[in-house]
């Protein structure tokens, strides 16, 4: 891990992947199985990230550069995801479908990255995963973050201007924002 001088961190729903919001969703959901969707949540899940049920396609800009972070050398290429870690076959499923290979896959809840009696919430977990990299790759010279959450842009931004080495949040915006 000493070799690592980079990190490119990608967010999964909304970002990387179109994944569909709970209307939609359940609209779809119905139309396919004949059923109505059996829960009262949407993104905790397993269903909503069925690759039989629902496209799941990628976002073209975020699949140019992930694919770009791939090519790079001493760059490790991570997922990480607010969803929860129960979906971790799902959102496997997802990335096999789309040939994609992350060297690390990070999903809320990975005890890697919990704190306990602490905030568990998506925003405090992915600081904590950014907080860890530090430690984790020690010739660090400069993380990349890709995210959509509008209401987490500042908390990231204010995190990275925070840091010793170079960090770059890219906020990804959308037309549609399915508000997950």
């Amino acid at each position: 891990m000493e070799s690592i001088k980079k990190v490119a961190i990608i967010d999964m729903d909304g970002t990387l992947v179109d994944t569909i919001g709970s209307d939609e969703g359940r609209k779809i959901w119905k139309e396919k199985t004949g059923d109505d969707f059996p829960h009262k949540g949407w993104w905790s899940k397993r269903e909503t990230l069925d690759i039989d049920i629902f496209d799941n396609n990628l976002y073209q800009d975020i699949l140019d550069e992930y694919h770009k972070v791939k090519s790079e050398d001493n760059t490790f290429v991570i997922l990480c995801t607010g969803r929860i870690i129960p979906l971790i076959k799902q959102v496997k499923a997802i990335l096999t479908k789309h040939e994609l290979e992350f060297d690390d896959v990070i999903l809320n809840g990975d005890k890697r990255f919990s704190v306990k009696g602490g905030a568990n919430d998506t925003l405090a977990y992915k600081v904590r995963v950014l907080d860890s990299m530090k430690d984790r790759f020690p010739n660090l010279e400069e993380i990349v973050f890709w995210d959509d959450r509008d209401h987490h842009h500042s908390t990231f931004k204010e995190w990275g201007d925070k840091q010793p080495i170079k960090v770059t949040i890219n906020h990804v915006f959308r037309e549609e924002d399915s508000s997950h």
